[in-house]
């Protein structure tokens, strides 16, 4: 039996095609001006004085779990969809559509 997890079919229009071919143009693949404008414009956006884009939710994830300073054995609940956290000794509780469906 194959389980087949459905993800969101992506909505890539033209302009966002032209937007990468002008990042592959360049020789800043991953940390030039591009990324400082999109950190800008959350910084913006959110109305905060600083902005971090990394590479996946699970990274982005890891670091607001790591930046909140918890004490070990604190449970933190994270989507079901990402993977767990288990260095930084949390009790870890996945969640998917706003419950609370397994402890590890």
């Amino acid at each position: 039996m194959t389980i087949r997890i459905p993800l969101a079919k992506p909505e890539i229009t033209e302009t966002d095609r032209e937007a990468v071919m002008q990042v592959l143009r360049t020789p800043h693949l991953s940390m030039g001006p591009k990324l400082r404008e999109f950190e800008q414009a959350i910084c913006e956006y959110i109305g905060s004085k600083y902005a971090v884009a990394v590479n996946s939710g699970t990274s982005a994830l890891h670091l607001a779990v790591r930046s909140s300073r918890l004490d070990r054995g604190a449970e933190v609940i994270l989507p079901s969809f990402t993977s767990p956290v288990c260095e930084l000794r949390l009790t870890v509780s996945f969640v998917q559509r706003a419950q609370v469906v397994s402890k590890p």
